[in-house]
């Protein structure tokens, strides 16, 4: 066995905090390329669509904000965190408007 790995227990904070972490190169994309991207994030949805959604994420930010998640722990969200902002709104919200806010946050 190779004892070049082995690090102590007490060293092993100092270690980890020493890392780098891993970034990706920046890409970089020809302008026709950039275009297409921006076209198609502009119309990816119809303007009553995006104006619900974003009430929706408004909605969902100051939920966050209310029980002091940060927003890194926002977006993208998990499980436990959707499911936590769902159960605030329950009795107040019909089935299919709780499919649209989990649509609207997980897209």
């Amino acid at each position: 066995m190779n004892n070049d790995f082995i690090i102590p227990t007490g060293n092993i904070l100092k270690v980890l905090s020493s890392l780098t972490p891993h970034t990706l190169p920046t890409l970089s994309f020809s302008l026709q390329t950039k275009a297409k991207i921006k076209f198609s994030l502009d119309h990816a949805w119809a303007d009553f669509m995006l104006k619900k959604y974003c009430g929706v994420i408004k909605e969902f930010h100051i939920f966050c904000d209310k029980e002091n998640i940060t927003t890194c722990r926002c977006l993208p969200t998990d499980e436990h965190l959707l499911c936590a902002f769902m159960a605030s709104h329950v009795g107040s919200l019909t089935s299919d408007t709780v499919q649209s806010y989990m649509a609207a946050i997980k897209a």
